[in-house]
């Protein structure tokens, strides 16, 4: 009887050890983890604004890279976040391309020539004067200041 009873309660132990085992927080050996800067620049696409605009849900969540962009307008910098308009030349063109990028980092100026690497994370409607407007939106994670103002 007391075999019986104790194999019962072993099974009963060892089962509620395996679902435990299961449910437990993850150690993140087998989730994602966050990569590093170096990789994020070493792996970063350059894209097309106007790829990015109209594919935007294809590129929610990667890395992308803009070289010899400035800063548009600084929208707002208020408690460590800044939040750009950031101007993208095209060739030739009369009309230049915008995004939208939220910066944790040091404050930048108007007019400052910059390379950024930012996550894409979907699109932001703002007002303007004309109307509203929507750009690509990334979370900056990193500014190189190529020329100030």
């Amino acid at each position: 009887m007391f075999r019986r009873r104790f194999l019962a309660e072993l099974g009963s132990v060892g089962g509620a050890i395996a679902i435990a085992g299961c449910s437990g927080p993850s150690n993140g050996a087998s989730g994602t983890t966050t990569p590093s800067l170096d990789e994020i620049k070493e792996n970063a696409s350059a894209v097309k604004h106007e790829s990015l605009y109209r594919d935007n849900s294809q590129y929610k969540g990667e890395y992308v890279v803009f070289e010899d962009v400035y800063i548009a307008d600084v929208v707002t910098s208020d408690d460590g976040l800044h939040e750009y308009i950031i101007g993208v030349p095209q060739d030739g063109l009369f009309d230049d391309d915008y995004l939208w990028g939220t910066w944790t980092g040091d404050p930048y100026r108007e007019n400052d020539q910059i390379t950024l690497w930012g996550k894409v994370t979907g699109l932001h409607e703002y007002d303007t004067l004309g109307g509203n407007k929507t750009v690509p939106e990334l979370e900056l994670v990193d500014i190189e200041l190529l020329d100030s103002a």
